[in-house]
């Protein structure tokens, strides 16, 4: 978890009930990246470091379809930045270089006990480090300007041809009077209870969440144990993580999309020039779900890790919160859904492991999907680019098609590249690369749900 980093002077509680008394607005976030030095008051725990490379981001932005909602000169203009960038740390390797000559110098003279020399050499010392200074304050100015505008800008697209089809269909040709087992589905539409503050289960769909769920998991870890011809581990992870790990995944379209949690006064400062009282985004706290890609970035975040040649594979059980003002029935003060999700987390050395992971799971996937529910078609489709969230280069998903062609998406996988780890500053202990990274949403509770409902029926995986 984040350290809590928050430079600030003590603030009395009568103080900051004036300060609320005499702010117009609630507290706010300072403007800006949470991934990046935003405000003088706040500082991030790890540093950022996002890729720059025009032509590439340049075709995600046009394939993508975003191209509108950017400024047209906005990669020329952190070009500009990555050029003056190069030339003012030559400067700057010159002036030290001049420093290093000068103290030479003044070495030679302090031995020839050469006065006027030494007084020379001081004057010019002082210019050099004046210099020097000044370049390093502009280098600091427009690194600072072009990792702001960098943070903004979405993921490289997969490079790599695909192993894959566009689509594959798997599915078998078994009825569903030859199921054994079988559990229609308007006995399990009765044990669905809607109440203010969420949904709840109740009869068979707990059989579902309770019994049939870690069943699912433990058949996926053997069955992504022999795709990957290696141990897949099991993790627990937490429903919470701070606001910059889910910046740095940028699962969600906008911040604003986010469940934050109320703050505290711990997370608060008041601006002494202003009055205006600003909620610190690196404490500030958020429910995402055990089971998100957010949960799992939050327990490596700023982290070294060593990883053996064939990468790290995790499964994980656990809990998806969404935010979703629109819940028919929901209270106001509870704007979300939840649900449970078997999630699979791939950290990797390289692109090319990365990328045979992503073909691969998918497959595997598919096939576990067509096995599970041998009475379904289920369809293995590239999603187009205009589709893709900002942190991913390419996803496959996974759906049930219904007789009347319809679809219900069941799984999805991720290929994430080292867009994630270079913003949540995750490398390898061995060399210092940042993570290559595959996430999959392979078993999520409503989505399946949803497709029982639609197809009428439920194979027990008991069965």
């Amino acid at each position: 978890m984040l350290r809590h980093i928050l430079r600030r002077k003590a603030i009395s509680p009568l103080a900051l009930w004036k300060s609320f008394e005499s702010t117009t607005s609630k507290p706010v976030l300072p403007e800006g990246s949470t991934l990046h030095r935003i405000n003088t008051h706040f500082t991030p725990l790890v540093e950022s470091q996002p890729e720059f490379n025009k032509n590439d981001l340049e075709a995600s932005l046009f394939a993508r379809g975003l191209m509108k909602l950017y400024s047209e000169n906005i990669l020329d203009a952190i070009e500009m930045k990555n050029l003056k960038l190069d030339f003012v740390k030559k400067d700057i390797e010159y002036w030290e270089d001049q420093r290093l000559d000068v103290h030479a110098k003044f070495q030679e003279a302090e031995r020839a006990g050469d006065k006027e020399r030494l007084e020379e050499l001081r004057e010019a010392a002082k210019t050099i480090k004046r210099e020097k200074n000044r370049h390093r304050e502009i280098y600091r100015f427009v690194a600072f300007n072009e990792k702001e505008e960098l943070l903004q800008v979405p993921n490289r697209l997969r490079d790599v041809l695909r192993s894959l089809p566009d689509e594959s269909w798997f599915s078998t040709d078994i009825s569903v009077e030859n199921l054994p087992g079988v559990i229609k589905f308007f006995d399990i539409v009765k044990s669905t209870v809607h109440a203010d503050c969420g949904t709840y289960l109740t009869g068979d769909l707990v059989t579902m969440a309770i019994d049939q769920m870690p069943d699912l998991l433990e058949r996926l870890t053997e069955a992504v144990g022999v795709a990957r011809r290696t141990r897949c581990r099991l993790c627990s992870l937490s429903d919470f993580v701070r606001l910059p790990v889910v910046e740095a995944c940028a699962w969600m379209s906008s911040l604003d999309k986010v469940i934050q949690i109320v703050h505290t006064k711990d997370d608060l400062h008041t601006s002494e020039d202003s009055g205006q009282v600003l909620i610190n985004p690196y404490t500030r706290i958020c429910l995402v779900g055990s089971a998100s890609l957010a949960a799992f970035v939050g327990s490596i975040f700023g982290s070294s890790l060593a990883i053996p040649e064939e990468g790290l594979n995790f499964l994980t059980l656990g809990n998806i919160y969404q935010f979703d003002s629109q819940i028919e029935g929901a209270m106001s003060n509870y704007p979300f859904k939840q649900t449970r999700q078997i999630s699979y987390f791939g950290l990797f050395l390289d692109k090319d492991a990365s990328v045979r992971t992503f073909d691969k799971l998918a497959v595997t996937i598919s096939e576990f999907w067509s096995d599970f529910q041998p009475h379904w078609k289920i369809k293995l489709s590239v999603v187009p680019d205009p589709d893709l969230r900002y942190c991913e280069m390419a996803r496959w998903k996974v759906t049930m098609v219904a007789e009347d062609k319809s679809e219900f998406e069941l799984a999805s996988v991720s290929l994430l590249g080292d867009w994630v780890s270079r913003r949540g500053d995750i490398k390898s202990s061995s060399n210092g690369v940042h993570l290559f990274m595959v996430f999959g949403e392979m078993v999520n509770l409503e989505n399946f749900i949803t497709a029982v409902g639609k197809e009428g029926t439920f194979q027990s995986a008991s069965e």
